[in-house]
């Protein structure tokens, strides 16, 4: 019986292998978080990891016309830390903009439905897992500037007598 369960084991060992030489899609994820539409920023783009408070901060404190286009967290040893990227705010595309980290499942999902209805877009979503498995998001909602479309009055019609 003990030669039966090593042979399977080898059988298994050996179908997990390509024999094609291609290695499987390489998944970004790094202590328990996951990205989405994360932009190409490099390491030097963000800021250094912090609490949520000195985000919460760092926000206030962010040079005038500038906006956070970038929010990650991560579970580090037990604790959630946040970074971000911030850049010049395009005005000339986008109204407004709104940034959230830290939120729960259902504070995101409320929040998404609350921004979604009030015309924002959602830019980037960014989640990552503390060691209980709870999921925390972090997103940034921008607002498209529309087009006002000016209804032309119209003349009253100019009677002949």
């Amino acid at each position: 019986m003990q030669n039966f369960h090593c042979a399977i084991g080898l059988i298994l060992g050996f179908l997990s292998f390509s024999c094609d030489g291609k290695k499987p899609a390489e998944v970004r994820t790094s202590s328990g978080y996951s990205t989405e539409n994360n932009g190409d920023y490099t390491t030097q783009d963000f800021s250094a990891w912090m609490s949520k408070g000195d985000m919460q901060f760092a926000y206030e404190k962010r040079k005038p016309g500038t906006f956070f286009i970038y929010v990650e967290g991560r579970n580090h040893g037990g604790f959630h830390q946040y970074r971000f990227v911030s850049r010049p705010f395009p005005k000339e595309k986008f109204s407004e903009w709104s940034s959230f980290w830290g939120m729960t499942s259902e504070a995101f999902y409320q929040l998404d439905i609350k921004m979604l209805r009030a015309g924002f877009e959602r830019s980037n979503l960014q989640v990552f897992e503390d060691a209980t498995g709870q999921a925390f998001y972090q997103s940034l909602w921008m607002k498209p500037t529309r087009s006002v479309l000016v209804t032309p009055r119209l003349q009253q019609p100019v009677n002949d007598r």
